[in-house]
């Protein structure tokens, strides 16, 4: 299945504060448990679920990482403008 970037932006927007882990986890369960392409809803409910399940099974406290909003902006900034570049 491909993607548009434009739909690409907008989970990205949507997902770039997540953490790594156990975002790649709610991804792979989201892939297996839905049947269409999931949404960036479904992203986030599969995600809370992982870091409830990693709270409750562990003793350390799960620190989230801060967004570089500036890098974040600039890259949604440029792939806009290339978005721009392409004909319609």
């Amino acid at each position: 299945m491909e993607i548009s970037p434009q739909k690409a932006a907008v989970y990205w927007d949507q997902v770039a504060q997540m953490q790594d882990e156990p975002f790649t986890e709610a991804v792979r369960m989201a892939v297996g448990e839905c049947k269409w392409f999931p949404t960036v809803a479904e992203i986030r409910r599969f995600y809370r679920d992982r870091l409830y399940h990693r709270r409750m099974n562990s003793q350390t406290v799960i620190e989230y990482k801060a967004v570089n909003k500036e890098k974040a902006r600039a890259a949604i900034a440029k792939l806009k403008r290339e978005l721009g570049k392409r004909p319609a």
